[in-house]
């Protein structure tokens, strides 16, 4: 009987123990899995002409359970970049379908893609369909370079195409002429080559776009819009009070081509 009793004893104790141990409020904790962060950003613009300079912002990417440590883009024009926002120009035509990949504190990454077009000489010229859209694509798009020394060097002197001016983005003068004349007549306007001499110091002739509106003339001069004006003499008294003569060509194919222009006026 004794016996018995020890050993209920003993289980009573045991059971105490354990029953203690178990109120200790040590647990295990549960085993978690990182969480892959996501991947978002926006483009502005996501098209337009070359060169094309686009705004990247990846501030709404986020990572639930931890840190984003790396931004890395892939522009796909050959060119790659770092960092949560940054801009980047694109200078030749296509499609482009960037590609950004996050990386997180605990090595987990997720990517996304966005495409940004970048138009065509021919979509260009369809899209300038004003000459005031035509005069902000020059100025920002169109560097001014003189051709003048080595038309003196050489003796020649090369007008390029529209479409190599597009192409280059720079000209002399006359090439910006030649651009504008040709957008405008594209649009439908009554547009020519208007180019100024002077006899005493042949560097300052010069070369801009006439157009008409409102039985006006105003000219894109490199680029800008001046004007308007009541007369061609008007125009070449502006550009350069010293003007000898001025000749008009009715057109950018037959001044490129350096044909005889519709007119020519001699100052008295």
């Amino acid at each position: 009987m004794k016996r018995k009793y020890f050993f209920v004893v003993l289980f009573l104790i045991l059971a105490i123990f354990l029953s203690g141990c178990g109120g200790s409020g040590v647990t295990t904790p549960p085993i978690t899995s990182n969480q892959s962060p996501t991947a978002s950003f926006t483009a502005n613009p996501t098209s337009g002409v070359a060169p094309l300079q686009v705004f990247f912002n990846a501030s709404n990417s986020y990572d639930s359970d931890g840190t984003i440590i790396s931004y890395a883009w892939d522009f796909k024009d050959g060119n790659i970049g770092s960092g949560e926002t940054l801009n980047h120009i694109f200078s030749s035509i296509g499609s482009y379908n960037v590609l950004l990949t996050l990386t997180d504190d605990d090595g987990a990454t997720d990517s996304t893609i966005k495409t940004i077009t970048v138009a065509s000489f021919q979509e260009t010229i369809s899209s300038l369909d004003t000459p005031e859209k035509l005069s902000d694509w020059m100025l920002k798009n169109i560097e001014y370079e003189s051709h003048y020394e080595i038309w003196v060097e050489t003796g020649i002197m090369y007008r390029a195409t529209p479409e190599e001016i597009f192409e280059s983005k720079c000209g002399c003068c006359a090439e910006f002429a030649i651009f504008a004349c040709a957008v405008l007549e594209y649009h439908g306007y009554e547009a020519e080559i208007f180019c100024i001499s002077v006899a005493s110091d042949s560097s300052q002739g010069h070369a801009v776009c006439v157009y008409q509106s409102s039985n006006l003339l105003n000219i894109v001069n490199v680029g800008r819009i001046e004007g308007p004006y009541q007369t061609y003499q008007d125009i070449a008294f502006a550009l350069n009070k010293d003007w000898t003569e001025y000749r008009i060509h009715d057109s950018w194919s037959t001044y490129q081509e350096q044909g005889y222009p519709d007119e020519v006026v001699y100052r008295e």
